[in-house]
């Protein structure tokens, strides 16, 4: 009788609060909107960043560097070390673009290039491609660019959803991609 009793008590108390206020669930599958600004840096690979206060990255096994996602969008860089020669002038960026191109297009035959370029992060030659690939099946838009510094290639790849991309990366991926300095490794 006294566990009925308690039983009985513990509801009374609980039910109130039932039902009464609806509470909106969160959309965890839309990227966040950016929240201040957090400097990041990855000295072992030699990358110093801003990011999103509410984007934090988490490291990653090389040569994977780090991530961050929010919601259905994710950026991630990436340090290669390369013993050849880096690209630096227009003919070998360009054989460099080409290249990227064809091996995105040999790994994911649903990719469709958008644009590809000649770019300059931190006053090193890159190349930057912007297309719409598939990841998991589900169509994505994907900004990929690549930098030639300090005996690497250093990768920003960022990607969200067709229907976000333009806002998460105006308000994100460019951001991050703009503030990114890159070094001589530590370590």
């Amino acid at each position: 009788m006294r566990r009925r009793r308690a039983a009985l008590v513990a509801l009374a108390l609980v039910a109130p609060g039932c039902g009464r206020e609806r509470i909106d669930v969160p959309d965890t599958t839309r990227p966040a909107a950016p929240l201040g600004q957090a400097p990041q840096a990855f000295p072992e690979a030699g990358v110093v960043l801003e990011r999103p206060g509410n984007w934090p990255f988490h490291e990653g096994r090389p040569p994977l560097v780090a991530s961050a996602s929010s919601g259905t969008a994710t950026v991630a860089l990436w340090r290669y070390e390369r013993g050849e020669a880096l690209p630096g002038g227009r003919d070998a960026l360009d054989a460099a673009l080409t290249a990227l191109e064809q091996s995105v297009k040999g790994r994911d035959g649903t990719f469709a290039l958008e644009k590809g370029r000649r770019v300059a992060i931190d006053g090193a030659p890159a190349i930057q491609i912007l297309g719409t690939e598939s990841v998991d099946g589900e169509k994505r838009r994907v900004r990929s660019t690549h930098v030639y510094a300090q005996g690497a290639e250093v990768v920003l790849d960022a990607y969200a959803p067709e229907a976000e991309f333009a806002r998460v990366d105006r308000d994100v991926f460019a951001p991050i991609l703009s503030s990114m300095r890159i070094d001589r490794p530590q370590g």
